[in-house]
């Protein structure tokens, strides 16, 4: 069982830590394939304001480590779904393409 207090107080903690160390290759690992969020039985979610619930805390040693994945994770789903359309786009244009040889 967790002591809502003392996760409040560390989750408070946390939120004002700014010194802490993650490697790029985690970072950037992470934001690729994306930070599976707390479970549904995160008690710790309910209480702790910010986005600092024990599962990110554990995560991300600061604030800024978490926010830095948010937006680096954003943009690798840009960038995911930039590549599915230019593959769409691409196996079109080979088709239409083929078919007009066709037709030659």
């Amino acid at each position: 069982m967790i002591d809502l207090n003392e996760d409040m107080k560390q989750a408070e903690a946390w939120l004002n830590n700014t010194e802490g160390e993650m490697s790029e290759d985690q970072l950037i690992y992470l934001a690729a394939t994306g930070f599976e969020d707390c479970p549904d039985f995160c008690g710790s979610k309910k209480y702790c304001k910010d986005e600092a619930c024990s599962c990110i805390r554990a995560t991300f040693p600061t604030p800024d480590h978490y926010h830095l994945y948010l937006l680096m994770r954003s943009q690798a789903i840009e960038w995911l779904k930039q590549g599915i359309i230019a593959n769409a786009v691409s196996k079109e244009a080979f088709s239409n393409e083929k078919c007009q040889e066709e037709y030659k």
